[in-house]
């Protein structure tokens, strides 16, 4: 096994916090066998949060919202997870867990958690990454104002050749925004709204505090609002959510998922 390395508390700045998040961030997709091969959905953006756990949001693993059947989680579908820095340094691994036993979905707070096997970590028989290694999340509430910043994978699909996974086909990005505003709905989840563009495959990546690089949400999604109409049609304000973490702080011990006190 790799020796144990540091895990940084603070960074400085967003491109320090996504040189060392994008070994940690993850593209992934559904892998499931059909009578003619196997079929592949890329689902959204993951990112590991503490040792051997994978964490993202619970409607990339079964969208209530969609009719297609790839976008719902069934027994004997595996999940390929895929990596790559600005570098274009990278790994993938594939695991098939077991509902409800390496496969959590807290839908009251739109989160899942993958507890992954060793193998996750290793290619070849030997160990590539460290299993010590991972974001941490953050067990405050920042501030409307706060500035943040996100990784992910929005918009993108993975091709598959005859080689395996093209890396070619998929790279992360970032961005940066304030906290817009906060609130807390009437079941006693808490969201934040950011001055950031979210899209589509972003769902489930992480979102950072830029004093300290810790995660203090992940992306939920984004809600349109009709602000006035203009010749009979209606115009948008979008706005960008996240689950915060202090939701996801009550879960935090019985998945054994990483958090720092800031």
């Amino acid at each position: 096994m790799p020796s144990k390395v540091k895990k940084p508390n603070s960074f400085g700045s967003l491109e320090a916090i996504i040189e060392y998040a994008s070994v940690h961030t993850y593209l992934f997709a559904r892998l499931r066998k059909v009578s003619q091969g196997t079929r592949i959905q890329t689902l959204g953006t993951a990112f590991l949060a503490g040792k051997n756990r994978m964490v993202t949001c619970a409607h990339c693993i079964n969208d209530p919202s969609s009719q297609n059947v790839l976008q719902k989680h069934q027994d004997g579908d595996s999940y390929l997870f895929v990596q790559k820095d600005q570098y274009g340094n990278g790994g993938q691994s594939v695991i098939t867990p077991k509902f409800n036993r390496e496969l959590f979905c807290l839908d009251d707070i739109d989160t899942a958690v993958f507890y992954l096997p060793d193998d996750f970590y290793q290619a070849d028989g030997s160990w590539n990454r460290n299993p010590l290694n991972h974001l941490n999340f953050s067990d405050s509430y920042l501030p409307i104002g706060a500035d943040v910043g996100v990784a992910g994978y929005p918009l993108q699909e993975i091709r598959v050749g005859t080689n395996g996974v093209d890396p070619s086909s998929f790279t992360i990005r970032a961005d940066r925004g304030v906290v817009n505003t906060r609130y807390t709905t009437g079941d006693g989840v808490k969201y934040y709204e950011f001055t950031m563009s979210f899209n589509p495959g972003n769902s489930g990546g992480p979102i950072f505090n830029l004093d300290t690089g810790s995660v203090i949400g992940l992306v939920h999604g984004f809600t349109a609002f009709p602000v006035i109409m203009s010749n009979g049609t209606p115009v948008y304000s979008t706005y960008s959510q996240a689950i915060s973490s202090e939701s996801i702080n009550r879960f935090a011990k019985k998945h054994s998922l990483s958090f720092l006190k800031n």
